[in-house]
């Protein structure tokens, strides 16, 4: 490990104190220095220092009969408690003495702090591998004792109930107070993982419990398996979950960034948080196309959406075709699409379908009975008004927007 970061520290601790440095690894090898022509050669004092484990000065006449080596001050570096190599500064010791404990310091937290990123960063990209394995998971080819197998690998108990969240937050902007300022679009590297380790934080704020199993995905994209407490009522859990969720969704959002959040089904069985996985992702799609504003939204929700969903494509753009195709060439199809649905969800109370739509009603009843007249199909028949019904939301949920398709005409 020190091999990979030696030559950093070299230059960075060179450029601050101004005196030339290097390092060596257990067999005194140099692995780093600021004058770049020594790596490779050897440090015969870091050989005494490393195994006595103390600080060593070599004086200049000591140094004259050492081939490579000046004067200086030379010390052990240690990680977690063992020396991994030494660090060396050449000077007079009244020159670098000052310097040394704090220039060994420096390179041991600058290695430490390495390790845990790297370490870090190991287990976010095996946690994102398992959840691609969970993704793509299929019982009736794989054996779900090996996916039990990679989770308690990782620390995590798949056999207990869980349940998949995912999060996704667009336009990130002020998102303050928090430890670093979510603004102008990251420009670098360092500042996507800043932005990243942000708004994990503020998910693990909401789920702290480390069986919680977080894993970052896209920009700005997470997502959480959820577990489930030992004894829960299903109606509570989710009720509490869904107050959560919006709490977690004031968190994320700024005045120019938006966050949604979906929630899927509950996984009792490790072969069912595939279908938790997806259909949380399901509904923040649905949530985003139906909704048409950032919030939280729960499969349970959108039962009726999911299964039109998976109407075949081809046939679904047909029958869309056959219902809507008259009533889309209506200058005022906008209008006329936004009342039936509306008619829909009362269809007994025309008052309060035209309050509801801030018109009067006979301009409801005007527009229902120009529906029947345009499409032959008579909105206050129940049998007539489902095939509409379906064709609408059909149409929504397969990308078309009202009246987008076909060139209109006044009738």
């Amino acid at each position: 490990m020190l091999d990979k970061f030696a030559q950093q520290i070299a230059d960075s601790t060179e450029e601050v104190i101004g005196y030339h440095v290097l390092l060596t690894d257990r067999d005194g090898v140099v692995v780093g220095s600021s004058e770049r022509e020594r790596v490779g050669g050897s440090h015969q004092p870091s050989l005494q220092v490393i195994a006595r484990q103390e600080e060593l000065y070599t004086d200049p006449e000591t140094a004259r009969d050492m081939e490579g080596v000046k004067p200086g001050v030379t010390l052990p570096i240690r990680l977690a408690g063992a020396v991994v190599g030494s660090i060396a500064l050449a000077g007079t010791y009244g020159e670098v003495a000052q310097y040394g404990h704090l220039v060994q310091r420096h390179a041991e937290i600058y290695l430490r702090e390495r390790v845990l990123a790297e370490s870090a960063a190991f287990r976010e990209r095996a946690l994102a591998e398992m959840l691609q394995e969970i993704a793509s998971f299929n019982p009736a080819e794989r054996d779900v004792s090996l996916l039990v197998t990679r989770g308690h690998e990782l620390g995590f108990d798949l056999t207990r109930p869980r349940i998949a969240l995912v999060v996704a937050v667009d336009n990130i902007g002020d998102l303050a107070p928090g430890s670093f300022r979510l603004g102008a679009p990251a420009e670098n590297e360092v500042q996507q993982q800043a932005l990243r380790r942000e708004l994990q934080q503020r998910i693990r704020s909401v789920f702290p419990n480390r069986q919680d199993l977080l894993c970052a995905g896209g920009e700005g994209e997470f997502a959480l398996l959820h577990l489930l407490p030992r004894r829960f009522r299903v109606e509570r859990f989710l009720e509490d979950l869904m107050e959560r969720c919006r709490g977690l969704h004031t968190q994320l959002t700024g005045r120019s960034c938006v966050a949604y959040i979906g929630i899927g089904t509950i996984a009792y069985r490790p072969e069912e948080l595939r279908r938790s996985y997806h259909s949380a992702w399901k509904a923040l799609s649905l949530g985003r196309r139906e909704r048409q504003h950032p919030g939280v939204y729960n499969i349970d929700s959108f039962l009726f959406e999911d299964l039109i969903s998976t109407v075949n494509r081809e046939t679904c753009r047909h029958f869309i075709d056959q219902v809507l195709i008259p009533l889309r060439r209506q200058n005022d199809w906008d209008d006329l699409a936004q009342t039936f649905l509306a008619w829909c969800d009362a269809p007994c109370r025309p008052g309060e379908v035209a309050a509801a739509l801030n018109i009067h009603r006979n301009t409801l009843a005007y527009r229902l009975d120009k529906i029947q007249r345009i499409s032959g199909i008579d909105p206050r028949s129940f049998r007539q008004a489902t095939l509409l019904y379906l064709a609408i939301r059909l149409h929504r949920l397969t990308g078309g927007e009202p009246g987008a398709a076909e060139p209109r005409n006044d009738r």
